[in-house]
């Protein structure tokens, strides 16, 4: 988009930010009811649009999910967040739990924390990414970009305005491992010289 490319070319960096707002059934984050592939695709989505750094304000707000104070059971109650409108997101500043929890067999008191599924997801897509730099490092840009799309593809006009369209992602776990599959052995074949 034309912002992005002015502030790249100044030397500045891009960064999303994230949260649940009215767009959460038609863009990633990090809700517990919506597919993992909503976090992994970051990762992709990121390597497209040459977007450096993902800011998520919350990892563990385990309080009240209005307030943030107080306790609140992650493992029991999923609510995490909840908009003064309303609106509420299960999990979305919750993607990790704490490590001592014996009735799930935690019985460490000193344990750090329990990573989600979310979070898992969210780190395969950041592997995939450094798979997309390494693959057009090694094979060029143009391959690594075709791949991609596979994954996450922008079917609308490019406009500048202060309306935004989220590009379109798969949810496939399929896709993900095929398109990571491809990306793989195309590094492998520039790393070993064969064909």
């Amino acid at each position: 988009m034309p912002a992005l490319r002015a502030r790249r070319a100044a030397g500045q960096e891009v960064w999303w930010y994230t949260y649940a707002n009215v767009g959460a059934a038609r863009m990633p984050g990090y809700l517990i009811d919506k597919t993992l592939a909503d976090q992994r695709v970051f990762g992709w989505l990121m390597h497209q649009w040459d977007v450096d750094g993902l800011l998520n304000w919350g990892t563990n707000r385990w309080g009240d999910a209005l307030t943030g104070n107080g306790w609140r059971d992650p493992y029991k109650d999923p609510l995490s967040y909840r908009k003064p409108d309303g609106r509420v997101a299960n999990g979305d500043t919750c993607l990790i739990y704490p490590g001592y929890y014996p009735r799930y067999g935690l019985d460490d008191p000193s344990a750090g924390p329990v990573s989600s599924l979310r979070l898992e997801a969210l780190r395969d897509g950041f592997e995939d990414r450094e798979y997309l730099r390494l693959a057009a490092r090694s094979a060029g840009g143009a391959f690594a970009r075709k791949v991609a799309e596979q994954v996450a593809w922008f079917p609308y006009p490019v406009r500048q305005a202060n309306v935004f369209d989220f590009p379109k992602y798969t949810t496939s776990a399929e896709v993900f491992a095929r398109a990571r599959a491809q990306l793989a052995e195309r590094i492998e074949q520039a790393r070993t010289g064969s064909r």
